[in-house]
């Protein structure tokens, strides 16, 4: 999000926001890429349970797709289930359910 926007931010939506980031910049490091590669196309799938972060996505889109270098189709739909809360390996309510990532930019000599 930008800074002139951050100071105001709700807090919860900053804390959705935060998870969707999260999980754009998981696929980046799965895939041992930079941060800086762009992604020719992504579908996030929210849980079914927590619409509240399709919404929070939605309205920080455009900030979204800058931070994580989204050039292309930028795809949000519900997961076919809900996020269980109490899961132990902390499942995030926002998960990459397809991406397709570019080449990543040459490294400066």
């Amino acid at each position: 999000m930008s800074v002139r926007y951050a100071a105001g931010a709700d807090a919860e939506l900053v804390a959705r926001a935060g998870a969707a980031l999260a999980a754009l910049r998981k696929v980046k490091s799965e895939a041992k890429t930079s941060q800086k590669t762009p992604i020719l196309s992504v579908t996030l799938a929210v849980a079914a349970d927590r619409p509240e972060y399709a919404d929070a996505i939605e309205s920080v889109r455009a900030d979204l797709t800058e931070a994580a270098k989204v050039t292309g189709p930028f795809t949000v739909e519900q997961a076919a289930q809900a996020a269980d809360s109490e899961s132990a390996d902390g499942a995030s309510p926002v998960t990459v359910t397809a991406a397709e990532l570019g080449e990543a930019p040459a490294k400066k000599k």
